[in-house]
């Protein structure tokens, strides 16, 4: 099993660095659906690096759809998966508690982390599948461009996070714990503005306050890489639940991220798992902000 992570560590990693190479982050991509991948049965979205397994294979094998299925749930749902087809492999992480005896004898239950592969199958690679059986993620009543806008305007603001006008630059001081922002009408497009507004919100969840990250500020440092890439990715999830296409925010940064990825496969795995973490902790933020409005009307 060992082996087989390891390959799996490696083969994600490297088809990222490929991408990389080309001036092309993978997660930029306007991925099919500009959604979260998610199960097509429990209409739960995948997280961590599966987010980014999925929707690689889905641009390279151009898929319209971002739902994905394992071989078992296509054929409870009266259908099946083409021939010749082949699947995609995904990961989930299971913990197992298991009690030993420590030096002085007493009994210590200790958490083993497994990590156990899968595979899953794009919809579009299964027929006959009765899809009324099938959850469906849920829509926006009104998709428009402009409400979408609005939504997103709403959540920024709801995160409580103190943005102060900048000049011509976009960061986050840990120090004095704001997010500096041009105005949205300094930005070509709204998305690129949300993009960069999402990103640094990312940078923001890492404060020792909320999610506690290592945040290095010497740039082009290993820490100082990692946390851009978290950060780079909680935007395009973020943008991925709003339907923006994400965007490259600094080109330079791409070095800086080969060089860091070539190091240690598992980076992007961490990465991911972190983005993950800040995403889901900027949603559960918003979402408790709407609760209280709610309460208090």
């Amino acid at each position: 099993m060992a082996a087989t992570l390891n390959d799996k560590y490696e083969t994600v990693t490297n088809s990222i660095i490929a991408s990389l190479e080309q001036g092309v982050a993978p997660w930029t991509k306007p991925w099919v659906g500009s959604a979260l991948p998610s199960n097509a049965v429990s209409g739960r979205s995948y997280h961590g690096i599966n987010i980014l397994i999925l929707w690689s294979q889905a641009s390279v094998k151009g898929y319209t759809s971002n739902q994905w299925l394992t071989y078992n749930q296509a054929k409870k749902a009266g259908g099946n998966v083409k021939a010749g087809e082949k699947g995609t492999s995904i990961v989930l992480w299971k913990f197992l508690k298991k009690d030993e005896e420590d030096d002085n004898g007493k009994t210590v239950t200790r958490t083993i982390p497994l990590l156990k592969l899968f595979t899953v199958f794009n919809v579009e690679q299964t027929e006959n599948v009765n899809f009324k059986a099938v959850d469906t993620v849920e829509k926006l009543e009104d998709g428009t461009e402009e409400a979408v806008f609005v939504r997103a305007d709403e959540f920024i603001k709801s995160t409580n996070a103190t943005i102060r006008s900048s000049n011509g630059r976009a960061f986050f001081s840990p120090s004095e714990d704001f997010i500096g922002l041009p105005n949205k009408d300094d930005f070509r497009t709204p998305t690129e503005y949300y993009a960069v507004a999402f990103h640094e919100l990312g940078h923001w969840t890492g404060h020792t306050s909320r999610l506690d990250r290592t945040q290095c500020t010497v740039p082009f440092t290993q820490d100082y890489a990692f946390e851009e890439l978290v950060a780079e990715l909680t935007s395009a999830f973020v943008c991925a639940d709003f339907g923006f296409e994400g965007k490259v925010q600094h080109p330079e940064y791409i070095a800086a991220w080969i060089k860091h990825l070539s190091n240690d496969h598992r980076a992007i795995f961490r990465a991911a798992k972190q983005a993950t973490l800040a995403a889901a902790f900027l949603h559960e933020t918003a979402d408790s902000d709407e609760g209280d409005l709610e309460a208090s009307a």
